[in-house]
């Protein structure tokens, strides 16, 4: 959905991403164990001390791979946010400076776009250049790893961050 209609609210049973990056509820990890934890939300920093009251509007989440990419050997963050959180779909801005993150902060607390960028495999980067002009829609049907990104506009839609060790590997 493009032009910033709302998306669904993000809860605990819709995932973002499955597979062997994402958690059960009974990992070790701070959430309730009553609550099924599938929604993986990733940021990687260089702050190795992120909690929510140090995060700023403008916050990026998405995949491990996207984490990954954005800081190489950074320190790897699992974010919860809180539920019924309405996103806002928009296409994928390149550059996301302070004036594009206060224009979208006075719309929404919480934006989605198709990360045209980080976490694509190298394999795909031929047809994210063949497909770079193109919808999202086609975009992501042609160029396999395409995944949506976040950007937190309001910090105080995050529940909880947990810094999460490189070489622990979740498991389901």
């Amino acid at each position: 959905m493009a032009g910033g209609r709302s998306q669904s609210p993000l809860t605990p049973n819709q995932p973002t991403q499955k597979g062997p990056d994402c958690i059960a509820a009974s990992g070790p990890f701070p959430f309730e164990e009553s609550e099924p934890m599938e929604t993986c939300l990733w940021h990687s920093s260089h702050d190795p001390d992120l909690t929510r009251d140090t995060v700023r509007s403008g916050f990026h989440l998405g995949t491990r791979a996207q984490a990954e990419m954005r800081r190489p050997g950074g320190h790897l963050y699992l974010v919860k946010l809180k539920s019924g959180v309405r996103p806002k779909r928009m296409k994928d801005k390149p550059d996301w400076d302070r004036r594009t993150i206060s224009r979208w902060s006075r719309r929404a607390k919480l934006v989605v776009y198709l990360n045209r960028y980080e976490g694509i495999p190298v394999e795909s980067l031929p047809a994210a250049i063949k497909h770079d002009g193109a919808s999202d829609a086609i975009f992501a049907r042609h160029v396999a790893g395409s995944e949506d990104s976040y950007i937190v506009l309001d910090p105080d839609i995050i529940e909880s961050i947990h810094r999460f060790d490189r070489n622990e590997r979740p498991s389901l």
